[in-house]
């Protein structure tokens, strides 16, 4: 999120929680219905599957993102005059 426009970043915050709701409740919707149709050892092996694809293509997002901008927490604008600085 920091790396969104400062008028974006409402978007960017409900964006990431509509997907993380999806995750939520799609991941172990999808595990359940494979694991009732082809069994237990489908349904670890598509949950293992997910999170072996997952972990690099994040470690990968990140170290982009990590790369292309310095992170802060700092809320105060670049533009405006720090009162302490």
């Amino acid at each position: 999120m920091s790396a969104a426009p400062a008028e974006r970043t409402a978007t960017v915050g409900s964006t990431i929680q509509v997907a993380r709701s999806l995750g939520f409740t799609l991941g172990p919707a999808l595990v359940t219905a494979v694991w009732s149709l082809a069994g237990a050892r489908a349904g670890l092996t598509l949950a293992a599957g997910a999170a072996a694809v997952a972990v690099p293509l994040l470690a990968l997002r990140g170290r982009r993102s990590a790369a292309g901008r310095e992170r802060t927490t700092d809320t105060v604008s670049r533009d405006r005059p720090r009162p302490w600085s």
